[in-house]
């Protein structure tokens, strides 16, 4: 590999445009002892979400000789393609990782399980998600949103999960409900602005308030706790969980982390697929 006199700066050719490469910039700049931004070929490929072909690309990238690919956010694809491109990586102790601006929040991460347990089949689960409405591939913009969405709620929900349905689509969102164990609505919305997630879970003991705002990498997410002594608030961390996948990463290929197929986003894959198949 392409490292330093200390093995540990890994080179990353950056493929991928706009927004989110700006945001994987960022995010890349903030680990300067791990990874540095160069030309032509590199140890690491950072590629776009583009919908229906990122598992190809990441085909490519392998048959390019790259060493670690980050796909710069979370995208519809073939169920099937998606799986044999990331079970090839898998075999080759290649790791590969799909950002995802919710899930990856180490906030999130540090709190999740617990929050888990804490879901009454008797609660209610509820969320928003909102993409911009200023997207010229709304269709891939809602994709992304669901499966952002999804990587968030699905844990949350367990075996309910698959009982989610879509109630509601519309050029300007969507609406799913889940016909068993917790009350459970999503909902994704096309919004002039705002990019975030907002997350209830209400029981007969407590409610807990998650707010995520992926529009400012750097904001803290929000958790509180409510129950009969009043307000809880977790600390404020103030790390992009873009930050946090490309730690995971260098992990990886330093053999701190295991190197893993993903098998969590690929069960959140199959389900958006099913409710909004591929054109």
């Amino acid at each position: 590999m392409n490292v330093d006199a200390n093995g540990s700066i890994y080179s990353v050719a950056l493929r991928a445009t706009g927004r989110l490469a700006d945001v994987q910039r960022a995010a890349i700049a903030s680990l300067p002892g791990r990874f540095r931004l160069a030309a032509g070929a590199a140890d690491v490929v950072v590629l776009n979400p583009t919908p229906g072909t990122w598992p190809s690309d990441l085909e490519r990238a392998l048959d390019q000789g790259a060493q670690a690919v980050l796909v710069a956010g979370r995208a519809l694809a073939a169920t099937g393609a998606a799986r044999a491109s990331l079970e090839r990586a898998a075999a080759a102790r290649i790791p590969v990782l799909l950002d995802t601006p919710y899930a990856g929040a180490v906030s999130w991460r540090s709190v999740s399980a617990t929050v888990a347990a804490d879901v009454d089949p008797e609660g209610v689960v509820d969320s928003v998600v909102t993409w911009p409405a200023d997207d010229p591939d709304q269709a891939g913009a809602r994709g992304r949103a669901l499966l952002d969405q999804l990587a968030v709620i699905r844990p949350l929900l367990g075996d309910s999960a698959a009982w989610l349905r879509l109630v509601n689509s519309s050029a300007g969102g969507y609406e799913l409900v889940a016909d068993d164990g917790p009350v459970a609505t999503l909902t994704g919305v096309r919004a002039p602005v705002l990019t975030r997630l907002d997350v209830d879970v209400v029981t007969s003991r407590q409610h807990w308030r998650i707010r995520f705002d992926s529009g400012a990498p750097a904001r803290p997410v929000v958790i509180e706790r409510m129950d009969s002594d009043g307000i809880a608030s977790r600390p404020l961390r103030y790390e992009g969980a873009a930050r946090a996948t490309w730690a995971r990463l260098h992990d990886q290929l330093t053999g701190q982390e295991p190197i893993q197929v993903e098998e969590v986003f690929l069960g959140d894959l199959e389900l958006a697929t099913s409710l909004f198949p591929l054109r």
